[in-house]
């Protein structure tokens, strides 16, 4: 459960709203937020995914979207990406939010 900011910091009313929309404690932290992204992208990831023969590094090399048209999210809403530092490392999690 995600514990509400005790002062007027939009920072932290952001990092709380993705909290709570994500369903996420209050170790986990905004690591990069967009309002677009490339066309097609949640394709790309999955077909790198399923490719067992790459490492993550040539998944990571391979994922190219230059030439991708852009989405715009609608207004008031957000792609996020929270991080925390779990028992076996890093851990990420994305998802969309909405922000009024």
């Amino acid at each position: 459960m995600a514990t509400q900011p005790l002062f007027d910091d939009l920072w932290s009313e952001f990092e709380y709203a993705a909290r709570v929309q994500l369903d996420l404690t209050d170790e986990w932290k905004v690591k990069a937020s967009a309002t677009r992204f490339p066309a097609g992208i949640e394709s790309m990831i999955d077909a790198l995914e399923a490719d067992r023969t790459l490492t993550d590094e040539d998944r990571w090399n391979a994922l190219t979207t230059f030439d991708s048209p852009m989405v715009d999210l609608p207004k008031g809403s957000f792609l996020v990406t929270m991080y925390r530092e779990g028992k076996r490392g890093p851990e990420e999690k994305a998802g969309i939010i909405s922000i009024r």
